[in-house]
């Protein structure tokens, strides 16, 4: 990690996140989707779970640590539009 490079919690913080309850990653929730970001040695991982009356999806995708905020939520944006197709229109990272 470079000097001028955010660190995760600060880059997190910038789309909305949140501090998890556990104290493992930061959550965030967009129309019902949780979004749950972890830092490990292979990256950042976002685990996206949603629950309706009559599904539930979870799925999980991978950035190299070096992704900046800005490309975290286009990735977060796009995955929620591919996914979800009814909430497409939100865009809160």
């Amino acid at each position: 990690m470079s000097e001028q490079e955010p660190s995760f919690p600060t880059k997190m913080a910038s789309l909305g996140f949140q501090p998890n309850s556990p104290g493992l990653g930061m959550v965030c929730n967009v129309s019902g989707v949780k979004i749950v970001a972890v830092e490990s040695p292979l990256g950042i991982h976002l685990h996206f779970t949603r629950f309706t009356p009559r599904t539930m999806t979870q799925f999980e995708v991978q950035a190299p640590s070096s992704c900046s905020a800005p490309e975290l939520a286009g990735l977060i944006v796009k995955n929620l539009e591919s996914a979800f197709p009814d909430i497409a229109g939100a865009k809160k990272a």
